[in-house]
């Protein structure tokens, strides 16, 4: 019934089809001016950006090799820190030094004194010489007995050498006939008598050597490694005196005259600055693109210098971990320890890339899109 319309209750007349399809155009344009109102109202303000034309910057794409880096905070440090401890325990005796000293090799630091370690030296030389007078003894008592040995050998030599000839001979003569068999036993039990003794004497000279070579060097070993526990000891006496292990500048000292130091207590500090490195702290967003082998650059001076990662510290402490890097080639000279630099770490490389300036858009929208 969408065609029709109702005009008397009993006559129905039909709307010409001109006049329908002029109520469709009106609606059409109804609706029409309506959107166009609405985006002349609204759309101006939501799509288009005012922008003034001094603050547009306007750059060329280009195409060439491209690095990406970040850009850290790092310090100067020392290239080589060593750390003075106490080997022994000790009274402090003098001072030599003091923080801020430049110290050479060797250069005395702190004298300590302990009474101890004069008694053990003391005690352990009473020991070697006792040893030592031991081991002389007994080379002695070998000497001797070796010289009676030989002198119960040339006896019984000489003895058989004028019994043999009387006991062949007689020898003969018994089997002959010519003498009573007493005779000829008196003669053979000696001889026999004496070729035991000498074998007995053989046997008793070699067993006695092979003893008494293996107790004198049982004895020289012992004494060997006393003397070396002596030397142990008297380097001991070395170790009181606290020396400084390379050249370099004292940066801290905790030790006053009189008092008591203990065994394995730090007691300072030497920077080396024959050399320095720096030491980079960084978020843990970078710690799994952080490698030792990277390369990385700094200014000095309005001067580029080339680094290199050298050491990554795995641990993670208040979000930070800490890296170390070095200088390729030379070391600049304008350098000063716990300075501050800014170092750029490179993370990729590309030979052929399109590239844009870096700009205020960046920022916004993380490189993802540019006008």
């Amino acid at each position: 019934m969408g065609n029709y319309f109702l005009v008397h209750m009993d006559e129905v007349r039909v709307k010409p089809a001109y006049l329908r399809a002029l109520n469709g155009i009106s609606v059409l344009f109804g609706i029409g001016l309506i959107i166009g109102a609405y985006v002349w109202a609204f759309g101006n303000r939501l799509n288009v950006l005012n922008v003034q034309a001094e603050s547009i910057i306007m750059c060329e794409v280009e195409e060439g090799p491209f690095s990406e880096y970040v850009t850290f905070p790092a310090i100067i440090i020392p290239f080589r820190t060593i750390y003075l401890d106490a080997y022994i325990s000790g009274r402090v005796d003098s001072v030599h030094g003091e923080v801020g000293d430049m110290l050479q090799v060797g250069d005395k630091i702190i004298t300590l004194s302990n009474p101890n370690v004069i008694m053990d030296i003391m005690q352990r030389e009473a020991e070697i010489f006792e040893q030592s007078n031991y081991l002389r003894n007994t080379q002695v008592a070998m000497e001797q007995k070796r010289t009676n040995l030989q002198s119960q050998m040339l006896e019984t030599d000489f003895r058989l050498t004028n019994l043999t000839d009387n006991y062949h001979r007689k020898s003969e003569l018994f089997n002959k006939g010519m003498i009573a068999e007493a005779e000829f036993k008196s003669v053979k039990y000696e001889y026999e008598y004496l070729m035991k003794k000498r074998e007995l004497i053989l046997v008793e000279h070699t067993q006695d050597s092979i003893y008494r070579a293996g107790q004198i060097r049982s004895l020289e070993h012992g004494l060997e490694r006393m003397e070396q526990n002596l030397g142990f000891f008297k380097r001991n006496i070395d170790q009181l005196i606290i020396r400084a292990p390379v050249s370099g500048v004292l940066t801290s000292f905790d030790a006053e005259i009189g008092e008591q130091i203990s065994s394995g207590r730090k007691l300072g500090q030497i920077d080396d600055l024959s050399g320095y490195k720096m030491r980079i702290q960084a978020d843990e967003h970078w710690l799994n693109r952080i490698q030792a082998g990277m390369h990385g650059s700094t200014f000095v001076s309005n001067e580029k210098a080339s680094l290199l990662i050298t050491k990554v510290y795995p641990e993670v402490i208040n979000r930070v971990f800490t890296f170390e890097m070095a200088f390729v080639d030379s070391i600049p000279q304008d350098l000063r320890q716990g300075q501050s630099l800014y170092v750029e770490i490179i993370f990729d490389r590309v030979d052929h890339a399109l590239m844009i300036r870096k700009g205020n858009f960046y920022a916004e929208t993380g490189g993802g899109s540019v006008y």
